[in-house]
């Protein structure tokens, strides 16, 4: 009788471990073909399921649904980083073609035209130049981002007196603001006399792609005004425009973007994301805000401290 008892007791548990086995298989043929589905649909947010409550199955099923996440995340980057260096390359191709096209344009018809008066020739061979001036300039932006992002730019802090800088860089564009009707005003003047720590030529560029890009989207007035907080100085280009939209905002620092999408203006967009690397690069911070019809960008440049003496 006992060894009755013992024969059922060791069928049953045979029993129990042929058909955990089998269900553990049928789990796992159902993993295999959860993973199968996947790789054939690259594009699906399917994440596994385990249908058994097993903790080790669950717990692979866990750490395999990690790395599919982390997969599609670097997928997601990765789509757009391509769409990114397209759309780049695209700009690219138009801040070359347009002024390459108008010199050839007027170049053939000063060839052409033998007719032509000097008045008409000197405004021709004007245009030309002026397209020259336009594409070497391209090509400097490229060159100074290119160096930027390479590291190979130097970067010297030290001592600098900013109201030095900033106005005569300032004053430069005093005609251009006039031609345009843009009325500039400097508030609190007396802040932009701080010594702050950076390097003075990223300081210098950064003023005058800021200037420019005021110039550049300003309607009717540029207001630049100051704070000292944090021992940081605090410089803010604020002017109206109809020409930037709340979308611009998030991609106003992106490589080659402007918010002139035919890019009719002749700008590569290059200038304030220049900007931004060279404020980062000497400890600072820069970003933009729209309210309203009023675009801001705020600059924050590190104070100087006697304590400082290091530079690199």
């Amino acid at each position: 009788m006992i060894k009755l008892a013992i024969i059922i007791v060791l069928i049953l548990i045979i029993a129990v471990i042929i058909a955990r086995f089998f269900i553990y298989k049928k789990e796992v043929v159902s993993l295999n073909q959860q993973l199968d589905d996947m790789k054939k649909d690259l594009e699906s947010n399917s994440l596994l399921k385990v249908g058994l409550n097993d903790k080790d199955l669950n717990l692979l099923a866990s750490q395999i649904n990690e790395i599919i996440k982390v997969y599609k995340e670097e997928q997601r980057i990765s789509r757009s980083n391509n769409l990114k260096l397209k759309e780049e390359i695209t700009n690219i191709s138009h801040d070359f073609r347009t002024p390459l096209t108008s010199i050839k344009g007027f170049s053939e018809l000063l060839s052409a035209e033998n007719n032509l008066s000097e008045e008409k020739k000197a405004e021709y061979l004007d245009i030309i130049q002026k397209k020259i001036d336009n594409l070497l300039s391209t090509v400097n932006l490229f060159y100074d981002m290119s160096k930027i992002d390479s590291l190979d730019e130097q970067i010297k802090l030290e001592k600098l007196d900013f109201s030095m800088v900033f106005l005569e860089l300032l004053f430069m564009f005093h005609q251009d603001f006039e031609e345009k009707n843009i009325k500039v005003d400097v508030i609190n003047e007396e802040n932009f006399s701080n010594d702050i720590w950076a390097d003075r030529k990223s300081v210098e560029r950064v003023i005058l792609n800021l200037i420019q890009n005021s110039l550049r989207y300003a309607s009717s007035y540029l207001n630049i005004s100051s704070m000292v907080a944090d021992d940081k100085l605090r410089v803010v280009f604020s002017n109206d425009t109809d020409k930037i939209s709340e979308g611009d905002i998030s991609q106003i620092f992106d490589r080659t973007y402007t918010a002139d999408k035919s890019r009719s203006d002749g700008q590569n967009g290059l200038g304030l994301y220049i900007a931004k690397q060279l404020v980062q690069s000497s400890g600072g911070e820069i970003k933009a805000s729209l309210l309203g019809n009023e675009f801001k960008i705020e600059v924050d440049f590190p104070l100087f401290s006697g304590n400082i003496k290091e530079t690199r």
